[in-house]
């Protein structure tokens, strides 16, 4: 029995065996699905996180680029309101250049006004005994309507400058709007991008969206109101080109007024120039003439014919007088034909800045200035020879009281010399130059004052008529030999008047010892 139990039992424990084996088995596959499950859980939850950490991380850059241009169309929506708020201030500029012009108008209209009245009153007075006096002193009183210069600013500093100012601001508006518009266009992109990036990134573009279109409608609302301010500025800006129009249309008739008138004055300048010169001339030219008759008949007079120096001075004084008073007249025309040079100086350059259409041909006008310096330079020339005619005449009668004081101290000289010789030739004849007082007894006649006295008679000889200044110099040269001698006969004059009053005087006068006598010693 027990064998037969035993039998039994066996293949039940086998089979238990290989059923305990094989559900470890199937734990163990079971074990390792569940560890591979998780694994791949954990490796897709892995992959997930991962995802999601690069799609927050590209949310947050999209919405932050989105919001840096919302950033930036913000800033520019700001600076076109500013841009349009400094473009609107330009209608006070051209409110106050429309002011500037009409002003400008009115000064023009005011200034023909009295300029037709002058002429009117003018033409009335022309019809009077002097009136043609009175025009001209109307003519050299014109002036121009206004500054000409004053109008080219108001028309192109103040109008130009101002439109063109302007032109830029609203080219500089026109940009910003474009930039901030294209700024909007990026963002609305990138908002919507950032929408596309899951629920968040959803929600956040939405709102990016909703600021887009808010910062789209206010940058719409600032264009339209910048049509607005361009409108009123064209309107203005229409209104200030009226009025310019107006300012240049009558400043090109006052132009006209004026550079006629000018030109009038110009060709009255003109004549009044060259008559004034033409009887300069003419006065100066005979005057000139019976001045240089006169000076050179008294050289001649006074080179070849012997005449008192004090008539000849007299006759000096009286030409000199003459001269005097005709420099004078002289200066008078000069002082006259300076002032219409002047006059017409002014004229000139009043023409100068007229615009080229009403453009005056000054070549008359300066040719008649440069005749009239021609003039001038003449008669200047003419006065040289004069002064110079004078002088040659003054240096001849200073000759002449040099040559008479010369003689009158030569004929003094010639009585001390005769008295000397008279006294000494009471004394007996002349001592023997070895004899002791040889050294008193003077000479009859010098040899010295012999060459003098035949140098001074060559001089006193008439001289032939020659050109005065190849005179002047001749006798200049004369003199300086002449001067000398003269100098030294005046410095031995006291002493040969000395000695003589020593000899004539017996209370002074040494006695002469007796050369024949015994001579004394002084041992």
């Amino acid at each position: 029995m027990g064998n037969t139990g035993d039998a039994l039992l066996d293949p039940l424990q086998h089979q238990l065996q290989q059923l305990e084996v094989r559900q470890q088995q199937q734990v163990q596959q079971v074990l390792q699905q569940l560890q591979r499950a998780q694994q791949e859980e954990r490796a897709r939850m892995e992959q997930q996180l991962i995802r999601a950490r690069q799609q927050h991380l590209q949310l947050q850059q999209e919405s932050t680029a989105a919001r840096s241009l919302l950033v930036s169309a913000e800033a520019g929506l700001h600076a076109v309101q500013q841009q349009i708020k400094e473009l609107k201030a330009g209608e006070t500029l051209i409110e106050e250049t429309i002011v500037s012009l009409e002003s400008a108008l009115q000064r023009v209209a005011a200034s023909e006004t009295a300029a037709a009245a002058a002429a009117a009153a003018a033409a009335q007075q022309q019809q009077q005994p002097g009136g043609a006096a009175a025009v001209a002193a109307a003519a050299a009183m014109v002036s121009p309507p206004m500054d000409i210069h004053e109008i080219m600013a108001l028309s192109s500093n103040m109008h130009i400058e101002g439109k063109l100012r302007l032109g830029r601001q609203l080219e500089t508006v026109n940009r910003t709007v474009q930039s901030v518009a294209e700024l909007l266009e990026e963002g609305e992109a990138a908002a919507a991008k950032v929408a596309n990036i899951g629920p968040t990134g959803r929600q956040i573009g939405e709102q990016l969206l909703q600021q887009v279109a808010a910062i789209q409608l206010s940058l719409k609302t600032q264009e339209e109101y910048l049509k607005e301010v361009v409108a009123a500025l064209e309107a203005k800006q229409i209104v200030c080109d009226g009025v310019l129009q107006q300012l240049h249309a009558a400043m090109e008739g006052a132009i006209a007024r004026y550079a006629a008138v000018l030109q009038q004055q110009q060709k009255q300048q003109q004549q009044q120039i060259q008559t004034a010169a033409d009887a300069l001339r003419t006065a100066a030219a005979a005057d000139t003439e019976q001045l240089k008759q006169q000076l050179e008949q008294q050289i001649q007079r006074v080179t070849t014919i012997k005449i008192s120096p004090a008539a000849e001075a007299q006759q000096l004084q009286l030409l000199q007088q003459q001269i005097s008073t005709w420099e004078a007249a002289l200066a008078q025309s000069f002082a006259a034909i300076d002032s219409l040079l002047d006059a017409a100086v002014e004229s000139a350059a009043a023409a100068a800045p007229l615009p080229p259409m009403h453009a005056i041909d000054t070549t008359g006008l300066q040719q008649a200035v440069i005749k009239a310096q021609d003039v001038k330079k003449e008669i200047r020339k003419e006065k040289a020879e004069i002064a110079q005619l004078l002088k040659i005449l003054a240096t001849h009668l200073e000759e002449q009281q040099q040559q008479q004081q010369q003689h009158m101290q030569q004929q003094q000289q010639k009585q001390q010399l005769q008295i000397h010789q008279n006294f000494f030739s009471s004394m007996g004849a002349p001592a023997r130059p070895e004899e002791t007082y040889a050294a008193y007894v003077l000479p009859m006649q010098p040899p010295q004052q012999q060459q003098q006295q035949q140098q001074q008679q060559q001089v006193q000889q008439p001289i032939p008529y020659q050109s005065h200044v190849q005179q002047l110099q001749l006798q200049q040269l004369q003199m300086q030999p002449q001067q000398l001698q003269q100098l030294q006969q005046q410095q031995q004059l006291p002493q040969l008047q000395q000695q003589q009053q020593q000899r004539s005087n017996p209370a002074t006068q040494l006695p002469l010892p007796n050369p024949f006598a015994t001579p004394q010693t002084h041992l």
